[in-house]
């Protein structure tokens, strides 16, 4: 499971490194190709925004989502965003 939460955070990162907000993070909408391969998928909310503040509501609902969804949510939330600070140039920004 940790390579899993560890790829879906790089994705994520990836994502908004692109300059690409997704709109609509949550686990339906991302798809396990392997172990450390996880792609984004439905990208009908998603829009170009440099903007941290965008990149951290991307971050903020997908947290919302795995909290709705697994009652370990916490340990969940946190290998993501660990992963998403190892990968993303400017994670200490979105994530403060």
């Amino acid at each position: 499971l940790g390579a899993v939460l560890a790829a879906l955070g790089g994705a994520v990162a990836r994502l908004h490194a692109a300059g690409l907000v997704h709109g609509d993070l949550t686990t339906s909408n991302a798809v396990c190709r392997a172990a450390d391969d996880v792609v984004l998928i439905d990208f009908g909310l998603a829009g170009a925004s440099a903007q941290v503040e965008d990149r951290a509501v991307d971050l903020y609902v997908l947290e919302r989502a795995l909290a709705s969804t697994h009652r370990d949510a916490d340990g969940l939330v946190a290998a993501v965003l660990a992963a998403y600070a190892a990968a993303a140039a400017d994670a200490k920004q979105v994530l403060r």
